[in-house]
């Protein structure tokens, strides 16, 4: 004669190796929402809040940090199968501005940084002097400066300061626990 509890315990397995890919996408999706909010706190939770490096030139004020466009927080995604769940981010950038490091300046980098400095100054610069233009001068001078700061930074490299939005986070594991251990139960519940 069998053990009821062994019994009940091969039933639970087979249900859950049933709902495993279930379980699996809806860690993934955990984990994206989770990478995803990094980019509205402008932080890294691994054991507790870590903040972003700020930009040392602050040309887009009010802008948050990793966020000009949005395709990095866009690109930020998820795949699972049967036994797996990742979160991924395929751009070439997002290494670097996960992970930080150096981005070697050439002469073209040099000639772009310049081209955009003398575009933003020729658009800033109207010929009849009106208040208008003044306003529009003043909003693109910093953006200006930045470029042609850029242009004639000392050096040849820029440095990227390490921002991680996708990460190895104890957090993280607590809260997927907490959902695999809330799906075991309502399985074992027969829900």
């Amino acid at each position: 004669m069998q053990n009821r509890n062994a019994i009940k315990l091969r039933q639970t397995l087979i249900k859950l190796e049933s709902q495993q890919p279930k379980l699996m996408a809806e860690i993934a999706l955990i984990a994206q929402e989770f990478f995803k909010s990094n980019f509205k706190k402008q932080g890294s939770l691994k054991t507790g809040f870590e903040a972003w490096t700020p930009r040392k030139f602050n040309s887009g004020k009010g802008r948050s940090l990793l966020r000009q466009s949005g395709l990095l927080f866009n690109e930020i995604r998820k795949r699972s199968g049967k036994n797996y769940a990742a979160v991924y981010n395929g751009l070439k950038y997002a290494r670097i501005h996960n992970d930080g490091g150096n981005i070697p300046i050439t002469p073209k980098m040099r000639r772009f940084f310049w081209a955009q400095y003398f575009n933003l100054m020729k658009g800033a610069l109207n010929k009849s002097g009106n208040s208008s233009s003044l306003k529009k001068a003043s909003k693109l001078m910093p953006q200006a400066q930045f470029w042609k700061n850029m242009a004639m930074k000392k050096g040849s490299v820029i440095k990227i300061p390490a921002r991680p939005f996708i990460y190895k986070s104890l957090v993280l594991e607590k809260k997927i626990s907490k959902y695999i251990n809330q799906f075991v139960k309502k399985i074992n519940n027969g829900n």
